[in-house]
């Protein structure tokens, strides 16, 4: 049994969750852009630090739910750049709806989602590039790029943030 940093009890657990939810929703919102999908996001991440509670072994707790729901965010766009890039080009997909509407946003947004990763500064593309879709550790992109692993998180951030505001101001 670990230490845990984060809470004793379900009292203390409760105190947490009421403390950090609507600002880590807000922080997931900004990152997605979709309010039910942060709030799921969110949500799903108190779950798990629930069910690991005797395992827990973080000492700042504002950095580490940070962390888990950037990571989370960029894991369900992933997901979601991906399902949609498949299903844009090939145009098969029986779970998604047939209807015109909705291809015509699922291509556009397959559209944003290339161009914002290309407006993305060298060093944030290549980051992004080898996190995403290469699959690679912070430490082994740090070690492929000779950086530290504190910078290539600082360009993960930097990469979601440019991504989102691209898609922000585009994807209405």
């Amino acid at each position: 049994m670990g230490r845990n940093y984060f809470f004793k009890d379900s009292t203390d657990f409760k105190a947490l969750f009421e403390k950090f939810y609507p600002e880590l929703c807000r922080y997931a919102f900004y990152l997605t852009n979709d309010k039910s999908i942060a709030e799921d996001l969110v949500q799903e991440l108190f779950i798990s630090l629930w069910e690991k509670r005797d395992s827990l072994q973080i000492e700042s707790v504002k950095s580490y739910l940070y962390t888990a729901v950037k990571n989370r965010s960029l894991n369900f766009l992933q997901s979601y750049y991906k399902k949609n890039i498949q299903f844009g080009i090939t145009g098969k997909d029986d779970s998604v709806s047939n209807s015109t509407k909705e291809e015509v946003e699922y291509n556009e947004l397959t559209l944003l989602l290339k161009e914002a990763v290309k407006t993305l500064p060298p060093k944030c593309y290549s980051v992004f590039f080898l996190k995403r879709f290469e699959y690679l550790s912070t430490k082994e992109i740090a070690g492929k790029l000779h950086l530290s692993e504190k910078t290539v998180e600082n360009q993960m951030t930097i990469a979601l943030k440019k991504i989102a505001v691209f898609l922000d101001r585009y994807w209405k």
